[in-house]
């Protein structure tokens, strides 16, 4: 899997392009901050790159524009009432160094294979 976010910037489509001309694109790429998630949709349209028969795409952070990219992107979203709960109880019990996992959750849509 790769890390897209460092692609956006004016050399974005160059960059992809020699990923796909040396036949080392990734099948995934992980994007780190949704903000970012138009652009990169944008470039790989914009290079012939098919989401999800080319590249398939998954973020984190769940917001409207998910839904609003064609195809719809597949995301993880925190699982808010868990997270506050977990850490409501961290702070009234003090616990140091607890490491109880806080899951997310897994919104599918049509960016993933």
């Amino acid at each position: 899997m790769g890390f897209l976010d460092k692609l956006l910037g004016t050399s974005s489509e160059s960059k992809l392009k020699k990923l796909m001309d040396s036949g080392q694109l990734p099948s995934a790429f992980l994007v780190l901050a949704l903000p970012f998630a138009p652009r990169i949709y944008h470039v790989l349209q914009t290079l012939g790159v098919g989401i999800p028969q080319d590249v398939s795409l998954i973020g984190f952070d769940e917001s409207f524009l998910c839904e609003q990219l064609t195809p719809g992107f597949t995301t993880f979203s925190q699982n808010m009432p868990e997270l506050v709960k977990v850490v409501l109880q961290r702070l009234a019990s003090r616990e140091k160094g607890a490491n109880k996992p806080i899951p997310y959750i897994l919104i599918e849509r049509s960016s993933c294979r």
